[in-house]
């Protein structure tokens, strides 16, 4: 089987990546691309330029070992960053050496918060809610500034890791819901940051 990707006339084939077929309680990374984008998402375009990101690093030791390598080889331009993952500092580390720009990838759909238990997550602060169950709860103020609130939390845990954060985009494209894009805005010039993926 080969795996192709296009976008904006570049093409890749599988033997270009490093596909690892098998890695403990994970899918596989051609799955991953697959279902998900998960591993590389081939991104967006700036000033006629493109953008090629992976996504999730910080999540799954497999996942930053992907990032990694297509990184090494120079198949990516940004990374999108779990702050709030189980395997973040790992991932950080592994990309130490590595000028590829680094951004914040906005989760309220996975994991663990970065401020505990609230309205958004179980009693163990495990979010609780999809993309629809965030975006419904999301036309709550209360909601708003729990939202804004973690956030600036994951920013300032990235911040703390990193000198200078590209770009932010959202797990499940959560930065996209109206309600919720208009706080990323604000607070991305807070934290002057450039980029966010759309």
């Amino acid at each position: 089987m080969v795996l192709h990707l296009t976008f904006n006339k570049i093409r890749i084939k599988s033997k270009s990546l490093p596909i690892h077929w098998s890695y403990i309680e994970e899918k596989s990374t051609v799955a991953l691309l697959s279902d998900e984008f998960i591993i590389i998402y081939m991104g967006w375009i700036i000033n006629n330029k493109n953008k090629i990101v992976a996504d999730d690093l910080g999540m799954t030791p497999g996942t930053n070992l992907a990032i990694k390598e297509l990184a090494d080889i120079g198949q990516l331009t940004h990374v999108s960053i779990f702050s709030t993952g189980d395997y973040f500092k790992d991932g950080i580390n592994m990309l130490s050496e590595n000028n590829i720009k680094k951004g914040l990838h906005f989760n309220l759909t996975y994991g663990k918060s970065a401020n505990g238990p609230h309205e958004l997550t179980d009693k163990h602060g495990i979010f609780k809610y999809g993309f629809i169950g965030i975006l419904l709860k999301s036309f709550k103020p209360s909601v708003r500034k729990i939202i804004e609130k973690e956030l600036n939390a994951q920013l300032n845990i990235l911040k703390s890791k990193i000198n200078y954060i590209s770009h932010i985009d959202g797990h499940r494209h959560v930065h996209m819901i109206p309600t919720i894009s208009n706080l990323v805005k604000r607070v991305s010039k807070e934290f002057n940051i450039k980029e966010i993926r759309v």
